[in-house]
């Protein structure tokens, strides 16, 4: 009999409360690797205090959220980091690169803080960068010298270098024009596909949410399926 596959990420009977309110009340959602669940909700609902919650960012008042079956809330904080390091990617709206570094440096970051071989690390990075459509030029430039798209496509490849088990995108189109977010979520899907990473994306756009395998909606603390 085949074992059952863990989900990638898993939220069990979650609440959350910020400055005394319950943002997230009893709230529960599991997905599994390789599959893309977008989450809607009106401004304020919630939706980057689930996701980091989910990227273990926050600990819940209530409950417990497992990483391919690890609890992190039970983990060292050791443990926590290293796991945050190695499972778990993380898209924001503003691609949030370090300014100082290139596009490259900002790629390499997380596997040469984890001590990995400079050369090995640059030449992934690299080949991540094309994959998301960066040419070798602009990726030894700095942030502010490339448009909001490029630096966009940056900030994937650099949650993608960990080869992460789930990856978080908190509105990851919000800030770009139509045609440039098209093109900046198509990559994101393709490249999380190919990877078999699970990609949880929170927006406020219908036409982004209705591009993944899954739609949830959050309100009034939990999350409940989107039909329409």
């Amino acid at each position: 009999m085949k074992e059952k596959q863990l989900p990638a990420v898993e939220a069990c009977n979650v609440t959350v409360r910020l400055d005394g309110a319950a943002v997230l009340s009893h709230l529960d959602f599991s997905a599994s690797t390789g599959e893309s669940v977008s989450i809607v909700g009106r401004s304020g609902e919630g939706k980057t205090t689930l996701l980091h919650t989910l990227a273990g960012l926050l600990t819940p008042e209530e409950g417990n959220v497992y990483v391919n079956g690890r609890n992190l809330s039970g983990l060292p904080t050791g443990e926590h980091d290293a796991l945050r390091l190695s499972e778990i990617g993380y898209v924001f709206q503003f691609s949030e690169l370090v300014p100082e570094l290139t596009l490259i440096e900002n790629v390499m970051l997380p596997r040469y803080v984890r001590g990995e071989p400079r050369k090995k690390v640059q030449r992934d990075a690299l080949d991540l960068l094309a994959g998301v459509g960066i040419d070798p030029d602009t990726a030894h430039r700095r942030p502010a010298l490339v448009s909001g798209g490029q630096a966009q496509r940056a900030a994937i490849a650099r949650a993608l270098s960990i080869k992460p088990t789930i990856l978080l995108a908190d509105e990851p189109t919000g800030a770009l024009d139509p045609a440039t977010s098209e093109s900046v979520l198509t990559t994101l899907l393709e490249q999380t596909g190919n990877m078999e990473t699970c990609l949880i994306i929170v927006t406020h756009d219908e036409e982004v949410s209705r591009t993944t395998h899954r739609r949830l909606e959050l309100r009034e603390g939990r999350l409940h399926e989107k039909v329409t």
